[in-house]
């Protein structure tokens, strides 16, 4: 897999995404004592979509942070422990695994 470093966003320093060829997908790990889940994964898209050429966008457009944030909150807050939810940004299908994985991946693809 070939590793690349979004922009610095604020105090969080960037999301390493690496992309895996074999499965056409870009792959992070969201560290909750580093943010938001949510602000991760607005970094992990626009490393892609930049990487890609796509068109801006605010994540709020597409799916609500707060819900996201919340979906998979420490087991303790009430978030859950198993599971995945998946949903669309753009050109991207975006999933969010309980276990802190992102994968971004073209739509079709």
């Amino acid at each position: 897999m070939s590793a690349k470093k979004t922009p610095t966003n604020g105090d969080n320093g960037g999301v390493a995404v690496q992309y895996d060829p074999e499965t056409r997908t870009y792959r992070t790990h969201h560290d909750p004592r580093a943010g938001d889940l949510s602000t991760t994964v607005a970094l992990a898209v626009t490393a892609v979509n930049e990487e890609n050429g796509g068109a801006e966008f605010t994540l709020a457009e597409f799916v609500d942070p707060d819900a996201l944030d919340s979906l998979f909150a420490a087991p303790q807050d009430g978030g859950r422990t198993v599971g995945h939810v998946t949903f669309a940004i753009g050109e991207y299908d975006v999933t969010v695994y309980a276990d802190d994985e992102i994968v971004v991946g073209r739509r079709g693809e």
